[in-house]
C-alpha cells in the first residue's frame, strides 16, 4: 500500500470516480480509489459524497451502511456521519444507557457475547425460543459487517480505531479479566 507521500499518483487533479448512473436509489459504491477504500453515495439533497469507506471506531465498513439524509450510518454500532466525515451521532452517548444486549467480535479479538436471561414464563418453551432467535438475527446482522471489517484488518494492520463511550464497559471487563487471568496465573506459577 503507498502513502500519501508516495508519487504514484498525482494530487490535486480530477478523477473518474463513478458513473453518474450509478449512483441512483440509495446506492452506495465501495470503490478503491489510489489505493484507499472510499463510499460514494448520493444524498437525499442530490449531493455526491465521498468518504474513507471505514467507521472510526471499529473499521466497520460505510459501504455497508445506511444513508440517512445527506449523512451514512454506520450499521456495526450505529454512528452517523456528515458528508464532510464528521461523526453526529454515536448512539449510547446521548442515552442514559447501551440498549445493546450482544456484542459480537472478530475471532481475533474476544470470543464472547453478551446474552439475555429471562426469569419469566420459565415453562414457556417459546420464550427463550423467540429470545434465541432474536440473538441469531442479530448476530446475522453484523456478521457481513464483522467479516469485512477482519478484511480491513488484514489488509491495514496498522489501522487507528477510535474508543467511543459506549466502549467503557468491555474495555472495563477485558481490563479486570486480565488482571484476573494474571492473578490465577501468577498462584499457579507459585504453587509449581
Amino acid at each position: 500500500m503507498t502513502s500519501d507521500s508516495d508519487p504514484v499518483f498525482l494530487k490535486n487533479c480530477w478523477y473518474v470516480a463513478a458513473w453518474d448512473s450509478e449512483l441512483i436509489d440509495g446506492t452506495k459504491l465501495a470503490r478503491t480509489l489510489f489505493e484507499k477504500p472510499v463510499v460514494i453515495y448520493r444524498g437525499e439533497s442530490g449531493k455526491v459524497v465521498a468518504l474513507d469507506d471505514r467507521c472510526c471506531h471499529r473499521g466497520a465498513l460505510l459501504s455497508m451502511g445506511r444513508i440517512e439524509g445527506d449523512c451514512i450510518r454506520c450499521m456495526y454500532h450505529g454512528m452517523k456521519f456528515e458528508p464532510s466525515g464528521r461523526c453526529i451521532q454515536i448512539p449510547g452517548q446521548e442515552q442514559d444507557r447501551n440498549c445493546q444486549f450482544m456484542t459480537p467480535e472478530t475471532r481475533r479479538t474476544t470470543h464472547f457475547f453478551w446474552n439475555y436471561l429471562h426469569n419469566f414464563d420459565l415453562d414457556d418453551p417459546n420464550i427463550a425460543l423467540s429470545l434465541c432467535n432474536s440473538l441469531r438475527e442479530g448476530f446475522m446482522e453484523d456478521k457481513a459487517i464483522i467479516e469485512a471489517q477482519q478484511k480491513l484488518f488484514d489488509r491495514e494492520p496498522d489501522t487507528t480505531l477510535l474508543a467511543i463511550a459506549a466502549d467503557a464497559p468491555l474495555a472495563h471487563f477485558r481490563r479486570v479479566f486480565g488482571q484476573r487471568l494474571a492473578a490465577e496465573n501468577q498462584a499457579i506459577a507459585a504453587a509449581a
